[in-house]
């Protein structure tokens, strides 16, 4: 096995982390509104600790990512679908890390207060379908490499 393809191997192992995580994500996002409210703040918790390892999977994307196009004869960061890919690490992170992970923290706030926290809900399932959205366009990007 030669160094390029164990860098791959990571690189897709930890996007499919990433990419399954963020369907489950929306998927509970959108389940979110019409749950219960004990199920509503236990699975809104959930999703806050579930962007730890998102991030962290995203992450070691990136790397790996960077690793094997400064490795590789072939790519370069000009490449449009390399390009790509760097966007949607960028949108993802900031509907991620920002608008999602804040939205579910007031969630959890307001639930704990003794609210419905429905306009969160409806934020994080909406940024949730945002983020699916950006992350198909990355992964058909690293499959089709348009410009390549």
């Amino acid at each position: 096995m030669e160094k390029y393809e164990v860098l791959e191997f990571v690189h897709i192992l930890f996007a499919t982390v990433w990419v399954g995580g963020a369907v489950i994500a929306a998927v509970l996002g959108s389940r979110l509104r019409n749950a219960d409210p004990a199920h509503r703040l236990g699975t809104t918790r959930d999703l806050e600790f579930m962007g730890n390892v998102f991030g962290a999977s995203a992450m070691v994307t990136l790397a790996f990512g960077i690793w094997m196009v400064i490795d590789s004869p072939t790519w370069a960061f000009g490449d449009t679908w390399v390009v790509i890919g760097l966007a949607a690490i960028g949108l993802s992170t900031i509907l991620g890390a920002v608008l999602i992970s804040g939205a579910t923290r007031s969630a959890i706030k307001e639930m704990e207060a003794g609210g419905a926290a429905e306009a969160h809900h409806r934020k994080i399932g909406l940024y949730s379908a945002l983020d699916m959205a950006v992350l198909l366009i990355a992964v058909w990007a690293m499959v089709f490499k348009p410009g390549a």
